[in-house]
């Protein structure tokens, strides 16, 4: 037997029994229901008076009851005594002093309702126009494909969470905080799921911001939500056309809208993402779902939640031993966090002529909320649309049509005064609603009005709050009253069940960690420059959602820094950015890919500012006019054994790139290589590879070098061993001169390998900090681009490996090799692999950038261990497992290696002052801009002509600056004139070519103006430093072939100290001599030139020859 509770009721004296306080349903507001009854009747009295008042004089006078004294006989009896009575009620109200309190009444009563009406009118204003200027950011939420997630796993719980986070208050005044939760879509592209923060101050949205992302990252862990600019805004240009559509509940909040077992086919999101997809002619779409918390009300009498619960009551009655699923739905909303939303939709087309395909996709977002929807009893709640409109995105700046409104609206407003001035005394709130009119209607026509518009899309706002009145109801309609459970149909987390629909997440984040993050001032030496403390590889994102950059710290960098990827995925991106933070250190860059036009030297090229010019040095080796010597044999010092193995290294990783397969097969051809090379190097004073490949043809020639050979082994290889060996197996030699003949037969590589005192040397640039750009072009070079590049690698080695000073003392100087695998593909990289590991003590930082990890042949399981900086750009199979697999602590897999987007994500590995971090992401740093050098151009552009200010030989300064700049119709004429001089002329030519070459590149750069193109002026100063005309260059070579002629009784010098004899002439005419042509009867035995495979080592062996 139910308990009941046995009352009087306060209204009407009744004893009925109540239900217990639990199940008893809210009062209705009796006071306001009154409150409406009098003011209803006063102002039917004021209306009907006169129809009341003529009534009345119609009906018999009665004297009032008196208590004690009978009513009189003669009177009116029944119904006639009630309206006598009636009447005389009525006019005593309608008369005074009763018709002053009934007017007192209603007019009270209308001033309330006006009041309320202005109140919400101003309060309307006051909220629309917050919302267009509250600050507002946008976030892109993505998280990373998972095909065991569920429909809505979290979504209750992140819109629970997300009650919590922003405040509620002052919501009439506009300025509590809301969210607008997006889907958005451009052509041809995935869906966007994006969060809207608005309101509140700058550092309150930070808070929020970082909020939201711990939420969601708590919710899903491998989730990423990242800052980014409004795509709204981005897509509402000039010229375009912007439509929209807003949704309301059909019936009072009260109806659920989602049933407690209708939850997984409630979910929206699938056929909203699908709709989304803009079509032809739509430029965007964007679903918004804006919401704004509402106060944790648990009154249940107030407010829509009295109605609800009085409701939920009527509905638990009719079901005695379980609840029906809207009541389950009742009661979970009525105990749940609630949100004030707003359901709108954009669409964006291209210009006015595909408007109709904009409103179509409205048009299809409205048929998709139609399937949201749920019956309560015999009531549909449902989502119908409210309003919407279309507007025109002007090409004017909004700056000059607001003006131009402005002011027309003032000089319109100023005339139509003039005018109505008359008017004002007699009527002024008349000519004060025009003016409001007036107003309105210019807004109107020049476009504030969709400016207005425009700016409240923008902003996403929820609608505006009515305020609850005294006695009227809410002034306008609100936004929509949603529960959790309802709203996580609308807006969730990505699942599978969208597919390619919605942009997930291609790769797993991982966080940086603190250490990684770079916040050290530059360093500054003991020389001065200012170095950077780190290489900025990247920006990271710290866990309170600020981005900082990342980055290895100098010294760590000298172990080394590797990226593999294939082509345009951005490694000539970070290895330019590398490199120009590497500027005040000084850098050597060998680029592999030399001939695209868009290679890394040429982008380095044009970062180069004016201050620096004078440390670039452009190694061009396609450059014939001016070739670049780099002299293998030159400045060895015999003394130093450790040297001249370094020269032998050198000189086989050189000839090993000709030939990469027969050379790791042939030892003969290594043993003749080192044995020549030795003897040269002992018994010549100037050596070259010339000269090498002449001791292995001439007899006569290696007689003249043994004398001053003191190597035993050397020596008895030559003079016993070698003539004893046959003619067969002496085919090794002719195999090892073919490919002399490859570097000598060209002009590119003859100059480049034989000028026996090279204009440039790597110590001088590495002490001096010079910039060195070397473009190899590998296409135009075709099988010398790896013997080229390695001789400018190991020529850089040697000089590290001569620094003076110890690890910790010696700055750090940079090494990029772009394209590597140009210079050690196919080949046995054991001299690399030995080098990278010593020159790291020498403060070499050396940066490797390459395709694929197995062109680096042997070398590439050493990159992946030794070096120990690496970032992983996208890169595909069999790359991706290979590095997921051996950074598989960090739980990323070869699909995330691989669906890297590639301008904004990458993993990193680096170390961080001697201690390894674990795997994180990064998001790669921007192209850096071009730097425009502009110098004014001087008048005086003839530096070609300029003699040192100290020239004791004015004249013969004069003649060498036109035999070095000029055109030549015969410059091989010309070379063998200057070759056939006698040594004190050709001294006296050099050292006069080198101070006028140091005084012309002196003057350019004091001068820069002098060659204002960039270009041009980099070519010419890097000229002067490093390379050398092409016609002395040729004389030099000639030279060196007439040194080296059979029966010559010496050797002449060919180079001068730097502080060579003066010269004795002014003249640089001289007579031209025949040279003799050699005849060896070895030559006339050995292969023609070309490259030989023809060696024994091969093919057959002899049981006798080096037990090979």
């Amino acid at each position: 037997m139910s308990q009941q509770t046995t009352k009087k009721s306060a209204s009407f004296g009744s004893t009925k029994p109540l239900p217990p306080a639990g199940l008893r349903p809210p009062a209705p507001p009796w006071a306001k229901i009154a409150a409406w009854a009098v003011l209803l009747l006063c102002l039917s009295l004021l209306l009907s008076r006169g129809y009341i008042l003529a009534w009345a004089t119609t009906q018999p006078v009665v004297a009032l009851p008196l208590p004690g004294k009978p009513l009189p006989a003669d009177g009116p009896q029944g119904l006639a005594r009630f309206s006598a009575m009636a009447a005389l009620a009525l006019r005593a109200i309608l008369f005074p002093p009763g018709s002053l309190v009934v007017e007192a009444l209603a007019g009270l009563g209308l001033l309330v309702i006006g009041l309320e009406l202005a109140l919400g009118a101003l309060l309307l204003v006051i909220q629309t126009m917050m919302s267009r200027v509250q600050g507002r950011q946008a976030l892109l939420v993505r998280v990373p494909y998972r095909p065991t997630a569920r429909a809505s796993d979290t979504a209750t719980d992140l819109f629970r969470a997300l009650h919590r986070q922003l405040p509620i208050a002052n919501v009439w005044l506009g300025q509590a905080p809301w969210l607008s939760l997006t889907l958005s879509a451009r052509p041809d592209e995935p869906v966007e799921l994006g969060i809207l923060v608005a309101g509140g101050t700058a550092r309150q949205r930070v808070s929020w911001v970082a909020a939201i992302r711990k939420t969601i990252q708590g919710l899903s862990p491998d989730a990423l939500v990242e800052l980014r600019p409004d795509p709204l805004a981005a897509a509402l240009t000039a010229g375009r056309v912007a439509t929209w559509a807003e949704w309301k509940l059909s019936l009072a909040p009260i109806y659920p809208l989602r049933l407690a077992d209708d939850q997984q086919a409630g979910d929206l999101v699938g056929p909203l993402v699908a709709a989304l997809q803009p079509r032809q002619g739509v430029g965007y779409t964007e679903f918004q779902l804006s919401l704004r918390p509402r106060p944790d009300d648990s009154h249940l009498a107030r407010g829509w939640k009295a109605a609800g619960t009085r409701r939920l009551l009527r509905l638990m009655g009719k079901h005695e031993y379980a609840l029906s699923p809207d009541a389950r739905a009742l009661e979970t909303k009525l105990a749940g966090p609630i949100y004030d939303a707003t359901l709108r939709a954009v669409a964006v087309a291209a210009d006015a002529g595909q408007l109709a395909q904009a409103r179509a996709e409205v048009d299809e977002v409205n048929a998709v909320l139609g399937q949201y929807a749920a019956r309560s009893g015999s009531r549909l709640q449902r989502w119908v649309r409210q309003a919407g409109g279309t507007r025109h995105i002007s090409r004017r700046p909004a700056w000059m049509q607001d003006m131009r409104g402005q002011l027309l609206a003032l000089a319109v407003g100023g005339l139509v005064g003039g005018v109505l001035w008359p008017l004002l005394t007699s009527y002024p709130l008349f000519v004060v609603g025009l003016s409001l009119i007036s107003m309105t209607m210019l807004g109107r026509i020049f476009g504030q009005h969709a400016r207005r518009q425009v700016k409240q899309l923008h902003a996403r706002a929820v609608r505006a709050t009515p305020l609850s009145g005294l006695l009227w109801g809410a002034a306008w309609r609100g936004p929509s009253i949603l529960s959790v459970t309802e709203l996580a149909g609308l807006w969730h987390l990505p699942t599978p069940t969208q597919g390619r629909l919605v942009r997930w997440l291609p790769c797993a984040y991982l966080p940086p960690p603190p250490h990684a993050f770079a916040d050290e001032p530059p360093l500054v030496g003991e020389d001065g420059v200012t170095r950077p403390a780190r290489l900025i590889i990247g920006v990271g994102m710290h866990r309170d959602d600020q981005l900082a950059p990342v980055g290895i710290p100098l010294r760590d960098a000298r172990q080394g820094i590797a990226f593999t990827a294939p082509p345009g995925v951005g490694k000539t991106q970070i290895a330019s950015n590398l490199a120009d933070q590497l500027r005040p250190c000084g850098y050597t860059l060998i680029d592999g890919k030399g001939d695209d036009a868009g290679n890394l030297v040429e982008t380095m090229r044009q970062r180069i500012p004016l201050e620096d010019e004078a440390r670039l040095v452009i190694l061009d080796t396609l450059d014939a006019a001016w070739p670049v010597g780099i002299n293998p044999l030159a400045g060895v010092d015999l003394a130093d054994t450790g040297a001249v193995d370094q020269v032998l290294g050198q000189i086989e990783a050189i000839f090993a790139r000709l030939d990469p397969e027969t050379w790791a097969k042939a030892p003969r051809m290594k043993n003749y290589l080192r044995k020549a090379t030795l003897l040269v190097l002992a018994g010549e004073s100037h050596p070259t590879i010339a000269h090498v490949k002449q001791a292995l043809l001439d007899q006569g020639y290696r007689e003249r070098l043994l004398p001053a050979c003191r190597n035993v082994e050397v020596r008895d290889f030559w003079i016993i061993e070698f003539p004893q060996i046959g003619e067969q197996q002496k085919a090794s030699r002719d195999a090892l001169v073919s490919r002399f003949d490859m570097l000598l037969d060209s002009e590119l590589t003859r100059y480049l390998f034989n000028q026996i005192a090279p204009a440039l040397a790597f110590h001088d640039a590495i002490a001096e900090r010079l910039i060195v750009l070397a473009p190899l072009p590998h296409r135009t070079l075709g099988g010398l681009a790896g013997p080229v590049g390695m001789l400018l690698f190991q020529s850089l080695l040697r000089a590290a490996f001569r620094r003076p000073g110890s690890d910790l003392t010696r700055p750090e100087y940079g090494f990029i090799g772009d394209e590597f695998q140009v210079l050690v593909e196919n080949c046995d990289t054991k001299d690399v692999r030995d080098a990278l590991t010593q020159v790291r003590a020498f403060g070499i930082v050396t940066i490797i950038a390459n395709q694929l990890h197995k062109q680096l042949g042997d070398l590439a399981d050493y990159a992946l261990t030794a070096i120990s900086n690496r970032i992983l750009l996208r890169t595909q199979e069999p790359d991706a497992t290979l590095y997921a697999r051996h950074y598989a602590e960090s739980g990323i897999t070869a699909a995330d290696i691989s669906g890297q987007e590639p301008r904004e994500h990458q993993y990193a590995w680096i170390g961080v002052h001697g201690t390894l971090t674990r795997l994180f992401s990064l998001r790669p740093l921007p192209w850096l801009p071009s730097l425009e050098v502009t110098v004014p151009a001087e008048a005086d552009t003839a530096w070609q002509q300029r003699i040192p200010p100290d020239s004791p030989t004015p004249a013969f300064d004069a003649a060498i600056c036109q035999l070095m700049y000029g055109q030549h119709a015969d410059p091989e004429a010309i070379a063998q004139a200057l070759a056939a001089s006698d040594a004190e002329r050709w001294e006296q030519l050099l050292t006069r070519w080198d101070a006028i070459r140091a005084e012309h590149r002196r003057h350019l750069l004091a001068h820069p103006g002098c060659i204002p193109d960039t270009k041009a002026r980099q070519v010419w100063r890097s000229r002067l430093r490093a390379a050398r005309p092409r016609v002395l260059a040729m004389a030099e070579y000639a030279r060196i072939r007439q040194a080296i002629q059979p029966g010559e009784a010496t050797v002449p010098s060919h180079r001068r100290t730097a502080s060579g004899a003066a010269p004795t002439s002014g003249s640089v005419a001289v007579e031209p001599k025949p040279t003799q042509q050699a005849h060896f009867p070895e030559i006339d035995r050995r292969e023609p030139s070309r490259l030989s495979r023809s060696e024994p080592d091969d093919l057959t062996v002899e049981p006798v020859a080096e037990g090979e």
